[in-house]
């Protein structure tokens, strides 16, 4: 509005019967504008979801109760002028903090969205006893070495090749091979899809032939059958030292 000599007061109007030389200064009030912040994706909404921009000033310092949006499989990377990863000016990071430094000089409100890096998780894997067998993994076709961050959701196949002489004993998620992983069993290949940082070590042990088999025409009697690691093996099947064998006779 208007003031009387700068420092006066507001005039709202003048008198016809006010007369004389007068001196009147225009004061400014800085306009604001809605800036929202998009999720971008998010499938938990972060908060605040707007802020307000003050003409040629700084945007507020940090976002009030700020919580920060989530999305499965994603880092939550802070608030962009571009919704595409790593494109455009961060003006908060991830904990909603402001970065960007200058003073708001646009006449209209704007978006800023959410930027997210795919999550990743580190992957250590190796072999119990070295010079009894190799273990490889690939994710996608592509191989890996240990340690390696590989993106959530990723599915990595482990092959597990053992020297002459040797199969695999089992798998483990820890270095000592304490505790095994026992969906894997015996097998030569293992696949996890990740969730989090993971540990995956196979242990090779000698091994040994078993035969077994009905005598002459007794198998009109009963039936045989043989389980290794609750999988059923033929005669003259390999397993490791140390393992169990399950022999299960039945009568007919």
């Amino acid at each position: 509005g208007w003031f009387l000599n700068n420092a006066g007061s507001r005039v709202n109007s003048i008198s016809t019967t006010d007369i004389g030389a007068k001196s009147f200064t225009a004061h400014w009030t800085a306009k604001t504008y809605t800036i929202t912040l998009d999720g971008n994706g998010a499938t938990v909404a972060g908060t605040p979801t707007q802020i307000t921009a003050t003409y040629d000033q700084q945007l507020p310092a940090s976002l009030s109760n700020f919580t920060a949006p989530q999305k499965t499989g994603y880092v939550f990377l802070g608030y962009y002028d571009n919704a595409t990863e790593r494109q455009g000016t961060q003006y908060y990071n991830a904990s909603g903090v402001r970065t960007w430094k200058e003073n708001w000089t646009t006449d209209a409100g704007a978006t800023l969205y959410a930027q997210w890096h795919v999550q990743t998780y580190k992957v250590t894997f190796g072999v119990h006893s070295t010079g009894n067998g190799i273990l490889e993994a690939e994710v996608d076709n592509d191989a890996i070495t240990s340690p390696a961050d590989v993106d959530a959701s990723a599915t990595i196949t482990f092959t597990a090749t053992p020297a002459t002489g040797y199969v695999v004993e089992g798998w483990y998620s820890n270095a000592a091979c304490s505790e095994r992983i026992a969906a894997a069993k015996a097998h030569t290949e293992y696949s996890i899809t990740l969730t989090e940082n993971t540990e995956v070590y196979v242990k090779f042990a000698p091994a040994y032939t078993v035969h077994f088999g009905e005598i002459g025409d007794l198998t009109e009697k009963g039936t045989l059958a043989v389980t290794y690691y609750e999988e059923p093996i033929a005669n003259g099947a390999q397993v490791a030292e140390g393992s169990s064998v399950v022999f299960r006779a039945t009568n007919l």
